[in-house]
């Protein structure tokens, strides 16, 4: 049993290292499972047929409650499936989200901990339509391999499947199948913000922090994690620039913003030849050398 539980443990690990979901790899190997299943219709039954003991029946009733067509699958009440249930829930969901008269019900508070706690009208339809994704995928990949490794589905009893459950098979098929591809040109590695130009805006999502002359300390106001930048702008009036540093720290950004301050204001800019006094360029040289 630990051997397994070890396997387990190293499948997760390389899903999670590759950013690849255990849900579309376990249903993409059900899949491979169903495509073999008339080669090793023996090993499978032999092997799975020790774990689910339930008879076909009431798998096929238990995965059409869940997934059955609207008022016409086995019923949960009056002949009522899952499916419509939610459907019906994410309606009322919608109207409480989008009436005013429901407003007065709902308030945020701000408490002594720095957190705001309360309940937000509009929230309610994103966190619904995200148990109805885990529903409709999650759940349905779960329900489904029971199924696939009891040896009570096959591609042939398909069409024998309500347009709901054929629907789904065909979209969370393709959909888990798309996320592992596309999974495989994922990459992942921190953000390297020198050398960047950047442009600042009243609209902009950076704060002015410090600003001498052409040089700025900036914070980025959007990330989770505030990182703040040194910005020397093209010119004085410009609001473009480029960044010359950054950190995640603020301390480290005002000590090489105070550094590069001190340097430019003790920096003497070269002769330009227009500047040079004509009195030096009359000098003879020559006669210089002699007197030396």
């Amino acid at each position: 049993m630990n051997f397994f539980k070890d396997i387990l443990k190293d499948i997760k690990q390389v899903l999670k290292q590759h950013h690849i979901s255990l849900w579309d790899f376990w249903l993409l190997a059900n899949l491979v499972i169903l495509f073999f299943a008339n080669s090793y219709q023996k090993f499978i039954s032999f092997t799975i047929n020790k774990i689910f003991t339930t008879d076909e029946t009431f798998l096929f009733k238990i995965y059409n409650i869940l997934y059955g067509w609207l008022f016409k699958a086995y019923n949960i009440l009056y002949g009522w499936s899952a499916v419509t249930i939610l459907i019906i829930i994410f309606v009322v969901v919608i109207i409480i989200s989008i009436t005013s008269k429901f407003s007065k019900f709902f308030s945020i508070s701000e408490d002594p901990d720095n957190m705001s706690r309360g309940h937000d009208q509009t929230i309610g339809p994103s966190r619904y339509f995200s148990f109805l994704i885990w529903f409709f995928h999650q759940c349905w990949i779960f329900c489904f391999s029971t199924l696939v490794l009891s040896g009570h589905f096959s591609f042939k009893a398909l069409p024998s499947f309500n347009l709901i459950q054929i629907l789904l098979f065909i979209f969370n098929s393709l959909y888990s199948i798309c996320i592992l591809v596309y999974s495989l040109f994922y990459v992942e590695y921190p953000t390297k913000h020198i050398g960047n130009p950047i442009t600042l805006s009243p609209d902009s999502q950076y704060l002015i922090l410090k600003h001498h002359e052409d040089l700025l300390i900036i914070k980025n106001c959007k990330l989770d994690k505030p990182i703040y930048y040194l910005v020397k702008l093209n010119n004085l009036n410009s609001i473009k620039g480029k960044i010359i540093d950054s950190s995640s720290t603020l301390a480290d950004i005002i000590f090489a913003f105070d550094n590069k301050a001190e340097l430019l204001d003790n920096s003497r800019d070269p002769v330009k030849g227009e500047e040079v006094p004509k009195s030096a360029l009359q000098i003879n040289h020559t006669d210089s050398m002699n007197n030396a």
